[in-house]
């Protein structure tokens, strides 16, 4: 027989997280959970709602690379705040 319904472990131990965090979605309104009968389920198709809704991570973009001309105009800028660190340290 297929699960209908998960505890907050058992839905946070699907996503390999711990039971706090199951319980803190449930708070935040993330997750629509049944709370009849004194205990709290999340129903099966909420957790395919998740999953259904997830997207593929992408790592974080990487930065171009700055031009010879931006690191000149950078430089009057670093000489300012290279003054400012030595007057704060004497």
């Amino acid at each position: 027989m297929e699960r209908v319904t998960f505890s907050p472990g058992e839905f946070a131990e699907l996503f390999g997280k711990s039971q706090t965090w199951g319980y803190r979605q449930i708070y935040a309104g993330k997750v629509k959970a049944i709370t009849e009968y004194g205990r709290i389920l999340i129903p099966a198709a909420e957790v395919e709602r998740i999953l259904g809704s997830a997207s593929r991570y992408e790592g974080m973009k990487k930065k171009p690379a700055r031009t010879k001309a931006e690191i000149q105009a950078l430089k009057p800028e670093l000489k300012c705040l290279e003054g400012i660190r030595l007057e704060k340290t004497r």
